[in-house]
């Protein structure tokens, strides 16, 4: 798995993700919620398929549309869709998060 770069933006994804609210991630009053949710993401991740996983790089890391990611993977927009949809459902409903924010 390539590295994971958190963000001021990418934490703001992450925190959607795991319906997790609060202060926004780049205030430093926050930097506890932020470490614990780089860990939960970093364990959560591996709870995803390969092709998963691989979607979900394209798609918050590497800003890809759903149609780039088709292409670049030769299957359909709707493949990719649906990947996404199972991933995030997973993420969502991770042990770790809510270990973490439960």
């Amino acid at each position: 798995m390539k590295e994971i770069p958190f963000s001021p933006q990418m934490m703001e994804r992450l925190g959607g993700i795991a319906d997790i609210t609060g202060s926004p991630p780049e205030d430093s009053d926050n930097s506890e919620q932020i470490e614990r949710m780089k860990s939960a993401l970093t364990k959560a991740l591996t709870e995803l398929t390969d092709k998963q996983l691989e979607v979900v790089q394209m798609y918050f890391w590497d800003d890809m549309t759903q149609q780039e990611i088709a292409k670049e993977l030769g299957t359909s927009q709707q493949m990719v869709a649906k990947h996404l949809k199972y991933a995030l459902k997973k993420l969502r409903n991770s042990r770790y998060f809510t270990d973490c924010f439960g």
